[in-house]
């Protein structure tokens, strides 16, 4: 299994698309449904609180449906939508409304292929506040490996600053398994190699690293990556 695997927990890969995406968020609204264009898809939503004020907060994730990014495949009953998938974050107010704090259309990964499985796993306000968000990344055909990936999100410093990741892969071929969980508040990584094929034990190592300044969702675009003092290299 390739290192470079190892931080995949940074790289997202999803269709790049403008971030003018966000504007068609509005503002503030009463509920769910004021808050996107009313044609557009809602792909999940949670409710909790985030910023601990004692108000429930809404977190979604919408869809548009325009037919110019829609791919159509012979061998596939539906079309695939290849717009971005939007996520916003709106802080409720003692008046009843939520208003805006975060959109952003480059974090949510999409579906891009037929044979891919539905990639968003869920999306949850913990009773902590913080907020869960997982992917699983399977495919019928074109790929031997499948993965989950939980971020874990803290608001703080008037941002949403990750706290934890979880990345497990196994590879169908090789048998080869990977699980990585990385604490951003203890700068601690806990790593477990394996293979499900044959009888050898797991491998378990612990790692610690520096992080300068935190993580913030915002900053987790297609085109970034981040390493710790080359930890994973």
């Amino acid at each position: 299994m390739k290192n470079k695997l190892l931080y995949l927990f940074l790289l997202i890969t999803s269709t790049c698309f403008s971030q003018n995406y966000t504007a068609e968020l509005s503002h503030q609204g009463k509920d769910l449904q004021d808050l996107y264009p009313k044609h557009w898809h809602l792909v999940e939503s949670t409710v909790g609180d985030l910023n601990a004020d004692g108000i429930n907060d809404l977190v979604f994730v919408v869809q548009d449906v325009n037919k110019k990014h829609m791919q159509s495949f012979d061998f596939y009953q539906h079309p695939i939508n290849l717009n971005p998938r939007i996520l916003g974050i709106y802080f409720g107010t003692s008046q009843g409304k939520f208003i805006q704090h975060t959109a952003v259309a480059n974090f949510i990964l999409n579906k891009d292929s037929p044979n891919m499985a539905e990639p968003l796993a869920g999306i949850e306000i913990s009773s902590a506040g913080v907020l869960n968000i997982a992917f699983e990344l399977w495919y019928s055909i074109g790929s031997w490996q499948s993965a989950l990936k939980a971020y874990k999100f803290k608001f703080n410093n008037n941002d949403f600053e990750l706290i934890g990741y979880d990345f497990s892969e196994s590879h169908r071929g090789t048998g080869e398994t990977l699980e990585c969980s990385i604490n951003f508040l203890t700068q601690k990584v806990k790593m477990i190699k394996g293979n499900f094929s044959e009888n050898d034990a797991d491998v378990e190592t612990w790692k610690s690293f520096n992080l300068d300044e935190p993580i913030t969702l915002k900053s987790l675009t297609t085109d970034n990556q981040y390493q710790f003092e080359d930890l994973f290299f």
